[in-house]
Formats: structure tokens, C-alpha cells, sequence
């Protein structure tokens, strides 16, 4: 007989106190440490457990219950599926202070050492279009989100150019629009995909490691020049034809 898989438990209303390593937000419960995506310190959520061990846990925030006075926003409509930004949920002042004690608690707590008093981190003057490098990946079976499987009906492009799903080296997310990189990132990423996919003879297969398209790399300066860097996994006459087309 099949095994019957249990069903994740769901601990409800559960107030989250901190952060940890890696954007993850901390919470304590019966003793254990529970680290959770999807939530920032101050919520009250209701967590589903996706792993559990003897003193830790792992989970994802499944409803915010009670929102934290340092929650914000996302701007990015990607925000929470490429994991390219983390923490654009929490207020950026919040931001700093939970970076500079993780910073401090590797060094006192895990390194040992005595520190002098620790001078606050500057805070950055831009927070979002400050990257001026960034790799998307392209695959020829875009992942989906269950609300785009819902709506989209037939689907009829399978095509991606954009980044790497958390945990999944095969799963590709369609990348719209990045606040990480100034134009003309978004506009040359677009083209290329537009064009590759009108024009070339297919993107990459990830799994079987064969295709046309793979990657995309975008370098941009603060002087306005901008450098595009593109890999094939293999040879065709059209190769040389994409930037071709756009600087015409």
C-alpha cells in the first residue's frame, strides 16, 4: 500500500520576535526555535511547520494574524518567489539594525571576541536600482505559481528569462521587472526574451542540459554604458543575430 503522507501542522497565532541567518524570521514555541519564511519580527502568523527537529524548526507564515508596526509593502510584484530581496517586508531602518546584531552575535556569540562599542551602519543613499551586474537564467519550462496556473488558461509560451527559484536549480521564474539594476536592464532582458523566442530555435533545457538560449548578463555604469553578455549551449547562426536586430 502507498504511504499516506501526514498533513503539515499549522500552529496558529504564533508572535515572531526576531530574525535570523538568511532573511528568516524567528519565532519560540514548546521549547523549539522555529526559523520562517514569510514573516518580519513584530507579526503574529500562523505557521506552517515544513520541517522539525528535536530543538529547531523550519516554517512559512501561511496568514499574518496581526501585522508588525515595522511591516512595509513589498514594491516588487516578484517579491516572495525569486528571493533576490528578502527583507523588502520589513522597514529599511529595522533592516540595518537586524543586519549589524547578526553581525555582532557571529562575532561576540559564535567567534568569541570582545568588541568595542560598534558604530551604527550607514544607511545606503539608493535602495533599490543599486546592482550593477545581474545574470538571469533562461529555460524552456518556465515555472509557474499556482494563482498563474488558475488564471492563465492554455498555456501557449512556456519560455523564461529571469532567476532561480529558492531550492529549485531547475525552476526558473519569468522575470517582468527587477528594482535591482537600472534601465536599461528590464528593456534588454525583455528584448532578448521577445526576440529569442520569436526568432531562435528554443531555450534551454535545464534538466537535459541541452538548447539555445541560457543565460544573460547585464553590466550597467554609472556613466550610462552597458555591456550584455549572453551564453548559448550550442551553436546557430542566429547566435549573433539578437543584438544585431536591437542595435538596428
Amino acid at each position: 500500500m502507498a504511504r499516506v503522507k501526514k498533513p503539515l501542522p499549522v500552529w496558529e497565532a504564533v508572535p515572531v520576535t526576531g530574525y535570523g541567518a538568511n532573511g528568516k524570521a524567528i519565532a519560540k514555541r514548546d521549547g523549539l526555535v522555529i526559523f520562517i519564511s514569510g514573516a518580519v519580527p513584530g507579526d503574529v502568523a500562523d505557521l506552517r511547520i515544513t520541517k522539525k527537529k528535536s530543538k529547531w524548526a523550519e516554517a512559512t507564515a501561511v496568514r499574518i494574524v496581526e501585522r508588525s508596526p515595522n511591516r512595509v509593502d513589498a514594491f516588487c510584484k516578484h517579491f516572495g518567489l525569486c528571493g533576490g530581496c528578502k527583507w523588502q517586508d520589513l522597514s529599511y531602518p529595522k533592516q540595518l539594525a537586524y543586519k549589524q546584531q547578526e553581525v555582532v552575535d557571529q562575532l561576540v556569540r559564535l567567534g568569541g571576541l570582545e568588541l568595542p562599542p560598534v558604530s551604527p551602519i550607514l544607511a545606503a543613499k539608493k535602495t533599490t536600482h543599486y546592482r550593477n551586474k545581474l545574470e538571469y537564467t533562461a529555460s524552456a519550462f518556465r515555472w509557474f505559481t499556482s494563482e498563474e496556473l488558475r488564471s492563465m488558461g492554455e498555456i501557449t509560451d512556456r519560455n523564461a528569462l529571469g532567476f532561480h527559484v529558492p531550492g529549485g536549480f531547475d525552476k526558473v521564474l519569468q522575470v517582468d521587472e527587477c528594482h535591482l539594476q537600472p534601465e536599461p536592464s528590464d528593456s534588454v532582458r525583455n528584448f532578448i526574451r521577445q526576440h529569442a523566442g520569436q526568432q531562435g530555435p528554443g531555450f534551454y533545457d535545464i534538466r537535459n542540459h541541452q538548447g539555445w538560449l541560457r543565460t544573460v548578463m547585464v553590466r550597467t555604469t554609472i556613466t550610462g554604458e552597458c555591456m550584455v553578455l549572453i551564453a548559448f549551449g550550442e551553436d546557430h547562426p542566429r547566435s549573433t543575430g539578437i543584438l544585431a536586430h536591437r542595435r538596428a
